[in-house]
């Protein structure tokens, strides 16, 4: 097969390569506009290599995160700035953040011994935390 070409029953399929090992993976494009990018970032996805493996374990986390970020935090400038704080530590620039407001919230960011992204965030009577 091409690098894309329409199937009997007029399914477009495209080729992809893996980011990290450069396996390539033949998939659907069910709109017929994928890009190089798009082609590669789904063949990643698909790939069984430890790094495309890796790298689907930690877009999956981001989306966890930023879906707990948007339902806890009101205001977009408060998100912007916790995914920041999360970022950094992350990236071990920061081993622990703890961000207290005036209405009461104390949310504490830090990974644990495992590398796992903890987010807690408690107020005086209950508190939600995610362990990502």
């Amino acid at each position: 097969m091409k690098k894309s070409e329409k199937t009997e029953d007029n399914e477009l399929k495209v080729q992809g390569a893996c980011m990290f090992c450069g396996q390539t993976y033949m998939m659907s494009d069910t709109i017929g506009g994928m890009t190089e990018d798009e082609k590669n970032e789904a063949a990643t996805c698909k790939c069984s290599c430890s790094e495309a493996k890796s790298y689907v374990r930690k877009k999956e986390r981001r989306k966890k995160v930023d879906d707990y970020v948007k339902e806890t935090f009101l205001g977009e400038k408060t998100q912007e700035m916790i995914r920041s704080v999360i970022e950094e530590v992350e990236q071990y620039a920061i081993d622990k953040a703890t961000i207290k407001t005036s209405n009461g919230w104390t949310t504490t960011i830090y990974l644990d011994k495992d590398s796992y992204l903890n987010i807690k965030r408690k107020a005086t009577k209950s508190g939600r935390e995610l362990k990502a």
